[in-house]
């Protein structure tokens, strides 16, 4: 009985999403990083919660790192959005 709600459970297709509470709650405020040049500088907004899809790639594991194999870079590497050159 337990065994077959546990199957249920674990065969369901679709990605649940949080309430809008704990989604306004996470991406609520807005973080901002700045890289600078000399007298150039970049700013940006980090992605602080990356798509599911994008943490469910393959990865391959060598010599301690994590390859995406078809991206042909590292799986998981940080990225930016709203990219301003200051």
């Amino acid at each position: 009985m337990v065994v077959g709600a546990l199957a249920a459970a674990w065969a369901q297709d679709e990605w649940m999403e949080p309430p809008p509470e704990i989604t306004a709650a996470l991406e609520g405020s807005i973080v901002r990083d700045w890289q600078v040049w000399g007298h150039t500088a970049l700013e940006m907004t980090p992605v602080l919660y990356p798509p599911l899809a994008e943490l469910a790639r393959p990865m391959l594991p060598l010599a301690g790192v994590r390859v995406d194999p078809e991206r042909h870079g590292l799986h998981r590497e940080r990225s930016a959005v709203d990219l301003v050159v200051v």
